[in-house]
């Protein structure tokens, strides 16, 4: 190798390196926090109290095994909280964030992450029952491609195009708040219980101390002209109004503060000790 060549290759060798080691690290921190909050505040067993179903055809929705990412927000004193989904054929199709408000007190903060009715109960109980969608795919502009033959590839893929968005809580007459985004995906599609549109998928989080305020779902489907494509989709778990970048034009934002109820996409359950309190509109 010439030696005018060998600064510039040792430089991306370390930059290589560099991003390996980070995103090693974060993936070890994800798992590490996922693990403590199982075993610390116990939060799967309020997850699983509840029963998710599409409503229109009563299929029962899977709760992922564990929570998919353990948070704490300082600035908002949250010291400790939990994401969970719930999948139907490995898509996700329901968030949900538990963190505590008070010794034995927790709030239980629903998201749909579909195109379809779902309700949610807790023996036998209806205690929300969205009816509007809550989310909207959109495909990327790029052309179609030819999926990638490996797994770790379609990853790398999936991971550059996650960042190349960017987020931002913009509350009314205050300062913006730029979201950051975790790198590592929460979530990973499982390719045996994929249906045959498919062929891969993640869902990726900007987060706020590691609190996730939107969520990022990507997939890449085959569509009707069977070409392969990517699309995404975009919830929020924050009432706060929020923006969303794809390089330097807004592709999604939500400029009220959010709204929750039994009928709609989001909504918040009080559950104080062992019983429930439904927030209704």
């Amino acid at each position: 190798m010439p030696d005018s060549f060998r600064p510039a290759s040792l430089a991306i060798v370390c930059w290589i390196a560099t991003c390996v080691f980070a995103c090693a690290q974060e993936a070890s921190v994800l798992d590490s926090e996922t693990k403590k909050s199982e075993s610390g505040i116990g939060v799967r067993k309020l997850a699983e109290r509840y029963e998710i179903q599409n409503a229109t055809s009563n299929e029962k929705l899977r709760l992922v095994d564990h929570p998919v990412l353990s948070w704490t927000n300082p600035e908002r004193n949250t010291s400790a909280g939990a994401l969970f989904l719930w999948t139907l054929q490995s898509r996700p199709q329901a968030a949900m964030c538990i963190y505590p408000t008070g010794p034995n007190d927790f709030d239980h903060e629903f998201q749909s992450l579909c195109e379809e009715p779902i309700k949610a109960s807790e023996s036998g109980v209806v205690l929300w029952s969205p009816k509007t969608p809550g989310l909207k795919w959109q495909d990327l502009p790029y052309e179609p491609t030819t999926a990638a033959s490996s797994s770790s590839r379609r990853l790398l893929s999936m991971r550059r195009l996650a960042g190349e968005f960017s987020a931002q809580l913009i509350p009314p007459n205050r300062a913006t708040k730029p979201l950051r985004l975790l790198t590592t995906p929460v979530y990973r599609y499982e390719p045996n219980e994929l249906s045959d549109e498919i062929i891969d998928g993640a869902l990726f989080t900007f987060v706020l101390g590691t609190d996730p305020e939107v969520l990022l779902l990507m997939e890449n489907y085959k569509s009707d002209d069977k070409t392969n494509k990517w699309r995404v989709a975009f919830a929020r778990m924050t009432m706060v109004p929020v923006e969303l970048k794809h390089q330097a034009s807004v592709i999604w934002e939500e400029r009220d503060w959010a709204r929750h109820g039994f009928e709609l996409p989001r909504n918040i359950i009080k559950q104080a000790g062992f019983g429930s309190n439904q927030e209704r509109p």
